[in-house]
């Protein structure tokens, strides 16, 4: 409850900001290239479903991380083990990199103090920043350990996942699709990327904080 609390005006803007930047978009219609259309039985639909929702029961610390391994895997293995061939195993190890990163980098004596220092009263401020450079969901794991302000270190580090792509894991997933296409300029795309994305990432900010002083 506190956590929807927190979070949910902050979402009710970004929602009516999406709603608007739809209204920017082109009005031509986007085509599907059935030619490539694959069909999922039904019994895998199923099976993806119950392996998504493990994964929400896990976040909500019902069943054990292990268990959950376990279970995606082996349902993976039933259901399609040719899926483990098309893993971006690349960007699975950046991520835990940056994991092993961030946990070194709070160990180092001048960073830990300079942390401590700066994060006192602007922990939605410092999270979101420190979120531009080592992804948001790392930030956190590091952040936690240096506040007990839970609610403006949330704020932070989910108004963080906007700004540079590798603020979010989200951001470089999509741009991978995006650099994928025949049709993709790069350029163009981390121009419009950058322009909105930074947009969000100051007006959130501004919001959060009007609504924290209020």
């Amino acid at each position: 409850g506190t956590f929807l609390q927190t979070l949910l005006p902050v979402g009710l803007i970004s929602f009516v900001c999406l709603a608007v930047l739809c209204l920017v978009l082109p009005k031509e219609l986007c085509r599907a290239n059935l030619t490539n259309s694959v069909t999922i039985p039904k019994g895998h639909v199923l099976g993806y479903g119950v392996m998504f929702l493990c994964c929400l029961a896990t976040v909500f610390r019902w069943i054990p991380d292990w268990a959950c391994l376990l279970m995606i895997v082996g349902m993976a293995l039933v259901l399609n083990r040719k899926l483990f061939g098309k893993v971006d195993y690349a960007l699975l190890a950046t991520f835990v990199c940056f994991f092993i990163f961030v946990g070194n980098l709070a160990r180092i004596d001048v960073i830990r103090d300079f942390l401590q220092s700066i994060i006192a009263g602007q922990e939605m401020v410092i999270s979101a920043l420190v979120s531009q450079c080592i992804s948001n969901v790392p930030a956190a794991v590091m952040l936690a350990g240096f506040t007990d302000q839970a609610r403006a270190l949330l704020l932070g580090v989910n108004i963080g996942g906007m700004g540079t792509p590798i603020a979010s894991l989200a951001s470089l997933i999509s741009y991978q699709f995006y650099s994928k296409s025949h049709l993709s300029v790069n350029r163009y795309y981390l121009a419009v990327f950058s322009l909105v994305n930074f947009g969000l990432l100051a007006l959130l900010l501004l919001a959060a904080s009007g609504m924290a002083i209020s």
